[in-house]
C-alpha cells in the first residue's frame, strides 16, 4: 500500500459486504454487463434486488473471482502435465 501511495496511486479499503452495482461488478471482473448479470441469472454470484436494480457483495465477486482463477490454473496446469505425458515439453 504504501509502494503504491509512494507512486502517486490512489487507495480504496472496502469492506467485502459493501455492495456495488451490476456495471461495478461487471468493470470489476473485467466483463462485459450483459454477461455479468447472466451469471447473476444463472447463479454463480449471489446478489439481491433493491427495487429493479441488483446489488452484489464485493465479498461475493471476490470470491467467485478466486474459484474462475483456480480453475483457469488448474486448466493450465493440465495441458503441461499432458503435454510432458506427449513429450511434448
Amino acid at each position: 500500500m504504501l509502494k503504491a501511495l509512494g507512486q502517486g496511486q490512489q487507495l480504496v479499503v472496502l469492506t467485502t459486504d459493501t455492495e456495488v452495482a451490476t456495471l461495478e461488478a461487471a468493470d470489476f471482473l473485467n466483463v462485459s454487463r450483459p454477461y455479468f448479470v447472466k451469471l447473476l441469472e444463472e447463479g454463480h454470484i449471489p446478489f439481491r434486488r433493491v427495487g429493479p436494480r441488483r446489488r452484489v457483495r464485493l465479498g461475493d465477486l471476490l470470491r467467485y473471482q478466486a474459484q474462475e482463477e483456480a480453475k483457469r490454473h488448474q486448466g493450465l496446469d493440465e495441458r503441461v502435465a499432458e503435454a510432458h505425458t506427449l513429450g511434448m515439453y
